[in-house]
């Protein structure tokens, strides 16, 4: 960001004064602080419901201020969200918990550069609504009714022979609270549900019903998540079966993998467990058996299931419960990591990009089953060499083995200063290891910017190589 000049300085103090903002208003006519502003603002003290804060007065949330007989009105505490969390404190995500952004930006308008900054204001009205909340539209009805379809899409344009969930026309609150936080390894915090997934499914859904017990083949299901198979909105198949099928199972061909039950429990083809799996999928079994570096989770999981759902899931191949979680179940250091980290690595953490942007996930020949040595690796996002080899939407990299959005590459920051620091190099520190990203910074999160490894400030991580005089 350019400097601001001090003259320029000089001249917004000069008209708007000290202390006061840049975002005050002139107001039409001269006031002060003991106005009745209800003799001309009826409108936003009268309705179904009322915020409290109304009642308290004016002044509560707005601020008068008079600069040479001119009245300028501007918010306290700089307005929205920090204004509104001074009274709804319980409503500020803490750290590292899931919840609905209190502040977030959307593109800009057509025909605009700037992008839009929403916040509290968004989804409620400051003073009175007919909705409950003081939101600003109801939480039902159809584009341009329902208020959370200002931003979301979800369960509209459903495509001809798929499927919609009929809750959707009871409200997204029947399911969906939005300041509700927790732990975003939880599916009730990660998608703001009112309960956990199998009680919200159950209230409507009767597990008893005969209908749902045949689909199920009479196996248990009512404590199960039901969303690990079917879509919660819409789909493009019928019985709103998630968008990734196992093939299997979306010809209903279930004796494919399966025998037949006993008691309770389903049997299987093949023993069951990886043996069944490699019955198709031999190329991911000879990956397995014959890798150079190995998936510890396979030495000892004799079943793929651990990973992959056997019949639908919302992520690529099959993954369960999402490709950041399924990692964690036994990653348990990097899950606690999410919850603690100051500063993660953005792609670790995203659900819908997650660790196989970096590993191979069923073996490989690079230590910690990294795609590429380790430099490699970073530079893929970290220099501008895939966008300049495709002019694709999605680039592929890693040899074609995943893909990654253009406009997601464009916003990483490239390297500079790392000319020197060459993958190869032996580390002066220890002159039996070379020098790689890892050697000064962490690679999933830690407590300090540009994921600098260490507790003490960068220079003193440089000057572990570095004289002085070399700076």
């Amino acid at each position: 960001m350019r400097p601001v000049p001090i003259s320029s300085l000089v001249v917004v103090m000069l008209i708007y004064g000290v202390g006061m903002s840049l975002e005050a208003k002139v107001h039409p006519v001269p006031i002060t602080a003991t106005t009745d502003c209800t003799a001309c603002h009826q409108d936003k003290t009268q309705g179904k419901n009322v915020h409290p804060a109304v009642q308290m007065g004016c002044t509560t949330c707005h601020r008068v201020l008079d600069r040479k007989g001119i009245s300028y009105v501007e918010m306290e505490g700089g307005g929205p969200p920090a204004l509104c969390l001074e009274c709804h404190a319980d409503k500020k995500a803490g750290p590292h918990l899931a919840a609905h952004p209190l502040t977030f930006n959307l593109p800009p308008l057509a025909g605009t550069l700037e992008p839009r900054f929403l916040s509290c204001t968004a989804c409620h009205n400051p003073h009175v609504s007919r909705f409950a909340h003081l939101l600003t539209k109801a939480e039902s009805g159809g584009k341009g009714q329902n208020l959370c379809l200002d931003c979301h899409t979800t369960g509209t344009n459903v495509p001809t022979g798929g499927s919609r969930h009929v809750a959707i026309d009871s409200g997204c609150d029947t399911c969906h609270v939005l300041h509700k936080q927790g732990s975003p390894i939880a599916d009730e915090f990660l998608f703001h549900l009112t309960k956990t997934v199998s009680q919200l499914c159950t209230d409507c859904h009767q597990a008893s019903s005969p209908k749902l017990q045949s689909a199920h083949h009479n196996l248990p299901f009512a404590t199960a998540n039901c969303t690990n198979c079917h879509d919660p909105h819409s789909s493009s198949a019928s019985g709103l079966a998630q968008k990734n099928v196992h093939p299997p199972y979306g010809a209903g061909k279930c004796e494919s993998c399966h025998t037949g039950s006993s008691g309770s429990e389903l049997t299987f083809a093949s023993g069951g467990g990886s043996a069944l799996c490699f019955g198709c999928h031999q190329q991911t079994q000879q990956q397995v058996q014959n890798t150079l570096v190995q998936h510890a989770a396979l030495t000892f999981t004799d079943s793929c299931t651990r990973c992959h759902n056997p019949h639908a899931s919302r992520n690529a191949a099959l993954i369960t419960p999402d490709p950041v979680r399924a990692c964690e179940s036994c990653h348990q250091a990097q899950q606690r990591l999410e919850m603690t980290a100051q500063v993660a690595h953005a792609p670790v953490f995203d659900i819908h990009k997650g660790c196989t942007i970096c590993h191979t996930s069923h073996g490989g020949v690079v230590v910690n089953l990294l795609r590429e040595p380790a430099a490699q690796t970073c530079l893929v996002c970290h220099t501008d060499l895939a966008l300049t080899r495709s002019a694709s939407k999605n680039i592929p990299v890693f040899g074609g083995k995943i893909a990654i959005s253009r406009s997601y590459l464009l916003q990483i920051e490239k390297v500079s200063l790392h000319q020197a620091h060459t993958e190869g190099l032996p580390d002066p520190r220890d002159t039996k290891r070379t020098i790689t990203c890892v050697t000064c910074h962490v690679p999933h999160g830690g407590g300090k910017g540009l994921l600098i490894t260490g507790t003490t400030r960068t220079e003193n991580l440089c000057l572990d190589c570095h004289s002085l005089n070399d700076l």
